[in-house]
This record gives C-alpha cells, structure tokens and sequence, in this order.
C-alpha cells in the first residue's frame, strides 16, 4: 500500500480522505459564497437576495437568487469581486 499523501485544505491526508476533504472544501466555499451574496443590497429598493442557490460543477460555479432587480445583481456579484 502506498503512503502517498496530498494536501487538501492545507491539510496532508491519504488517498482514502481525499474526496471527503474536497467535499468539506467545496461546503465551505459554498457557504462564504452565501454569505457575501447575502450581504448584497440593492440601491434602489434596499432589499437583498432571496432563495439564493449555489452550484458547484467540475470547475463550474453558477449562482442564482431571487431578486428586485437588475442593481440587486450588480451589487452582488460586486460582493464577490
């Protein structure tokens, strides 16, 4: 058996963990990426995002939310600059 380690998350795991390190990175991404989506306010109307979802495939990220409007967008996805 080979003792190959890799770093996921700056952490040295074995070839068994890696997914599960991966997954828990991918969960954490998701979640800031939440969070600063969250923090976004439209100028006009002062509302922010609803029902936001995130989706993570391959290399792909696409998020999408409820919104008021178009500002609303530009301001959240200036929070992600």
């Amino acid at each position: 058996m080979s003792n190959i380690k890799y770093t996921v998350n700056g952490r040295s795991v074995p070839l068994s963990q890696f997914g599960d390190e991966m997954r828990k990175g991918i969960e954490t991404l998701a979640e800031k990426t939440i969070k600063r989506i969250e923090s976004a306010r439209c100028p006009a109307h002062h509302q922010g995002p609803k029902n936001i979802r995130i989706e993570i495939e391959g290399g792909n990220v696409r998020w999408t939310f409820e919104k008021c409007c178009d500002e609303l967008e530009r301001a959240a996805a200036a929070t992600l600059q």
